[in-house]
């Protein structure tokens, strides 16, 4: 079972876990907002996108709800050095709240 790190909390639930733990192994949260960081939802860590280098994992999920959220963490991901096959974009959220 691939390990995967989810991008985003804001706008991806965290009642998606359930539906995304039948495929992966999540092992934590990346978000940009310093409020979220080290702290645990759903019992897995929030880490900086600074500490994704350092972590062991097979690919991102994307958890951005809109189109261009959605665009601006692929584009992180890549300037990171994470392939683009790497990036799963299956679990955004169709809705602009």
């Amino acid at each position: 079972m691939d390990k995967v790190v989810i991008w985003g909390i804001k706008k991806n639930p965290p009642e998606l876990v359930p539906e995304i733990s039948k495929k992966y192994e999540i092992i934590g949260w990346i978000d940009k907002n310093k409020d979220f960081q080290n702290s645990f939802i759903n019992d897995l860590k929030v880490y900086s996108p600074d500490e994704l280098q350092a972590l062991s994992f097979d690919k991102v999920i994307v958890g951005a709800a809109i189109y261009t959220g959605t665009r601006q963490i692929v584009e992180e991901c890549l300037n990171r050095g994470i392939k683009r096959e790497h990036i799963i974009t299956d679990y955004v959220l169709k809705t602009t709240d």
